[in-house]
């Protein structure tokens, strides 16, 4: 998968470009080959993450999951491998505050990737 995701924005001519669904330290290898790539870890703790996916309600068994069969999901072979990206990071975000709090680091990630 991250080999098309590298051929993707190969293709792609704008200055930024965002790649979503990272979760192996594998992808980073071949991402990390395109000159500027940065990568940016969002973290937010399990307790907020399973809020905010009874509120968002986008898959039908959403509404009624439990925190326990959350944190079942969550140890899958590809979902336990994202927090092994967070030491490969260049940057890190906190994403256990506020929508606009998450945008200020947003910015301030991308001011600092321009200079």
């Amino acid at each position: 998968m991250a080999k098309v995701m590298v051929e993707d924005v190969k293709k792609d001519n704008h200055e930024i470009i965002a790649v979503d669904g990272v979760r192996r330290l594998a992808d980073i290898e071949y991402l990390k080959k395109i000159p500027g790539f940065k990568l940016v870890y969002i973290d937010a703790d399990i307790e907020k993450r399973f809020e905010r996916i009874k509120k968002r309600n986008e898959n039908p068994d959403d509404a009624g999951k439990t925190f326990e069969q959350f944190k079942k999901d969550n140890e899958g072979e590809a979902d336990a491998q994202i927090k092994n990206l967070k030491s490969e990071a260049d940057y890190v975000m906190d994403n256990n505050w506020t929508i606009e709090y998450l945008y200020r680091q947003v910015d301030e990630t991308i001011r600092k990737c321009k200079n």
